[in-house]
């Protein structure tokens, strides 16, 4: 085992958990955008009923 050879290792590593880290972002973004349009078809819905009546 070689110094060059840890080294390496451990850049590898760091690109795999950054990407990791940029796949999470990314659909903790598309989570909290349809949360949000969940949340906006409920209040619509609300406003709705509420205004029919």
């Amino acid at each position: 085992i070689t110094v060059s050879e840890e080294r390496e290792k451990l850049a590898s590593a760091h690109k795999k958990l950054h990407i990791l880290e940029k796949v999470k972002e990314f659909e903790k973004g598309l989570f909290s955008e349809q949360a949000a349009k969940n949340g906006q078809k409920f209040m619509d819905e609300i406003a709705t009923q509420s205004f029919s009546r």
